[in-house]
């Protein structure tokens, strides 16, 4: 079994590759070729997971008129702790702590276990390191947001609406939708098949619903047939999967609004010269943006976009 997840990490290499070299034509054609190559191995093990542990039968047919509300809580997470984060990180979990009607919780290595429960092979797995740091992030949203409800923003999630909780608390599900079909854009961030449609560093659900409880069970089953995760972006693989398989699933995902044009904007240009009129467009265009934490210092000086994020 482990040989199948050589096969989708090899892809992978040769994917991130061909991707240095995205502007000629005969490289775009070969990356499509290993991306269809490499979803049909994802297809395969997710098929066996649900299918072999009983999931796919426990979750194809879900009654959705009793979702709940996601409420105020938001989850974020840094596992080494804010005292030693970086000061984007800190910047980004302050931002959160002040917005209005907001109940935070900031888990971290010493009050993880308060709020996760460990199941199956997943401690095992996370302690010696065949489940990466990001991985492991991922089980724990799911579990949290099937549990006990609420919104996840990653640590380095800029939120630039004040009144985001009092806008959202009341759905059943939110995630982080992108207005843009640029099929080449996502195809660059190696996320292509998600097409804008939900984004696992920004999402939140009521407690109980079914489409995170799926990813979290999927996960606990997973490694219970394989020993490491086969991909970063293993979460939204199985969330493909089921927005695949499970009218259901594709109710909830494609109810959400768009709520973002470019969220990686600021996180690309982080060190470049600040402009007030690009900051005030991209913040009145987007209710998030998604920064980079490997950031510090000035460059010749002048202010940036670094500077002016961190002295908000």
């Amino acid at each position: 079994m482990e040989k199948e997840i050589s096969r989708i990490k090899n892809l992978q290499r040769i994917r991130l590759i061909l991707n240095c070299l995205q502007f000629f034509p005969p490289c775009r054609f070969f990356r499509d070729l290993v991306d269809d190559k490499k979803q049909g191995l994802v297809d395969d093990i997710l098929d066996k997971v649900a299918k072999e542990s009983g999931l796919y039968d426990k979750f194809r047919n879900r009654d959705l008129s009793s979702l709940k509300p996601i409420g105020n809580r938001v989850w974020m997470f840094w596992y080494t702790g804010l005292d030693s984060a970086p000061p984007i990180v800190r910047k980004c979990v302050s931002i959160v702590s002040k917005l209005p009607e907001v109940d935070l919780v900031v888990i971290d290595k010493t009050n993880l276990e308060e709020y996760f429960v460990f199941e199956g092979n997943i401690k095992q797995y996370f302690e010696n390191g065949n489940i990466s740091i990001q991985t492991f992030s991922d089980i724990l949203r799911c579990q949290l947001l099937s549990r006990k409800g609420g919104f996840w923003l990653d640590a380095t999630l800029f939120v630039t609406r004040q009144d985001f909780i009092l806008t959202h608390r009341n759905l059943t599900f939110f995630t982080i939708h992108h207005l843009t079909n640029d099929m080449l854009l996502k195809k660059k961030w190696n996320e292509y098949f998600t097409e804008g449609r939900w984004s696992i560093y920004g999402i939140g659900a009521g407690a109980g619903n079914p489409l995170l409880s799926f990813v979290y069970e999927m996960y606990v089953e997973y490694f219970r047939l394989y020993q490491k995760d086969f991909d970063y972006f293993q979460t939204d693989y199985t969330i493909f999967y089921a927005y695949t398989n499970f009218e259901w699933v594709r109710i909830i995902i494609d109810s959400v609004a768009p709520s973002v044009s470019c969220s990686y904007f600021l996180g690309k240009n982080m060190m470049k010269p600040f402009d007030q009129k690009k900051w005030d467009q991209v913040i009145s265009e987007n209710e998030f943006q998604k920064l980079q934490w490997k950031i510090d210092g000035k460059v010749a000086n002048k202010k940036n976009f670094y500077d002016h994020f961190i002295e908000l």
